[in-house]
């Protein structure tokens, strides 16, 4: 039927793919001590777009099931931002009442700022894709339990962000 031949025959393409991604960081980490805009903008490109890219190609899956659709992205996206905005208007609430100011729209008009931004937005994009667009739906299809590839999920994440010896955090 079409629907075999959508999804690979086994998990072991999809477990290689993670094995590979893990190793690939950790020994990024250990070796590489490059800057935080390429750690953020070109590593986890390669390291965590290119299991999508290959499990995708291999699989046949469409963009809808990794989260790609383009309502989902604006939803999340506006989601985001309005939380972002309610933690800055918490922080100028906190720091009026610690006698000290904080000049939200100069920040703004900062580069440092835009700067730290476009690294926050890359860091989030490719780490919610990672786990969330992939690792969790592909692992909710062969658990047939959201509950259970939400678990395995969050226990991947946090392998996926242990420091190790000598290593940075990324």
């Amino acid at each position: 039927s079409s629907e075999s031949r959508r999804l690979p025959k086994s998990s072991s393409f999809f477990w290689m793919s993670l094995a590979v991604s893990f190793a690939s960081l950790v020994l990024y980490r250990l070796i590489m001590h490059a800057p935080i805009w390429f750690d953020e903008i070109i590593v986890k490109a390669v390291i965590f777009g290119g299991p999508i890219w290959l499990y995708a190609r291999r699989s046949r899956q469409s963009h809808s099931f990794y989260g790609l659709e383009t309502n989902r992205f604006w939803l999340g996206a506006f989601n985001g931002l309005a939380l972002g905005g309610l933690f800055g208007f918490v922080a100028m609430i906190a720091s009026s009442y610690q006698k000290t100011t904080v000049f939200i729209p100069g920040l703004f008009q900062s580069n440092l700022f835009w700067g730290e931004f476009a690294l926050a937005f890359a860091t989030a994009w490719w780490e919610s894709l990672f786990f969330y667009g992939f690792i969790l739906p592909v692992l909710k299809e062969k658990s047939h339990s959201e509950i259970d590839a939400l678990a395995y999920t969050t226990l991947l994440f946090l392998l996926f962000h242990l420091h190790f010896s000598g290593s940075s955090y990324i």
